[in-house]
């Protein structure tokens, strides 16, 4: 629940700076409904936290698959992580999100080429991509695996009672030897005399 806190807070942030950056854009078409006259200071601050917050909502939602798989394949560890471990990786995350954005804004700012940017940060985003893809096909294989292996021994359990059931209808000396086990078996028990009787 820690991480999917983090990850609301993320989103929330991330949504604010959209309708924001919505407000600027129409300000900047010289739309009259908002006017804002915003310093360059104030606008590279602005640029930098719409870069960060959507960083840190990906990187929420790849710990939140990382923390699945581990809650999946490792259920008993995981019910043994101690509170300050999720307090730790929240603070990672928004830590390593701001250290991502601040390389890739200063790869905006500081480069000529305007591809480094894109690729530092798409390749980050791909990144968090393909791990969260790697956690839930092991949730999935480990769920098919174990779900397989419990089909496989239900089968294996059904055929020993399926057997005895089969012989007895299709082979007769069976029959009457399962029939005699049943009829000695009965005679003992009826001359077995009771503890208390004595």
């Amino acid at each position: 629940m820690y991480l999917v806190i983090s990850l609301t807070v993320a989103d929330m942030f991330v949504g604010g700076f959209s309708l924001f950056t919505l407000f600027q854009l129409l300000s900047l078409y010289s739309c009259d409904i908002v006017k804002m006259n915003l310093s360059q200071e104030l606008i590279v601050i602005i640029t930098f936290l719409f870069v960060w917050f959507p960083l840190t909502s990906l990187t929420n939602i790849v710990v939140i698959s990382i923390d699945r798989m581990h809650a999946t394949i490792r259920p008993f560890r995981h019910r043994l992580v101690k509170k300050w471990v999720y307090g730790v990786t929240i603070a990672g995350v928004w830590v390593l999100a701001a250290m991502v954005s601040t390389v890739s804004f200063i790869l905006k700012l500081y480069s000529k080429e305007f591809s480094y940017h894109f690729y530092f940060w798409q390749s980050y985003c791909c990144l968090g991509l393909f791990v969260i893809c790697v956690s839930y096909s092991s949730i999935a294989i480990k769920n098919f695996c174990v779900e397989g292996i419990l089909s496989t021994m239900i089968l294996y359990l059904m055929n020993s009672l399926v057997n005895p059931i089969v012989y007895t209808i299709r082979i007769p000396e069976f029959r009457k030897a399962l029939l005699l086990l049943f009829k000695r078996q009965r005679r003992q028990n009826a001359q077995v005399i009771p503890l208390h009787a004595l």
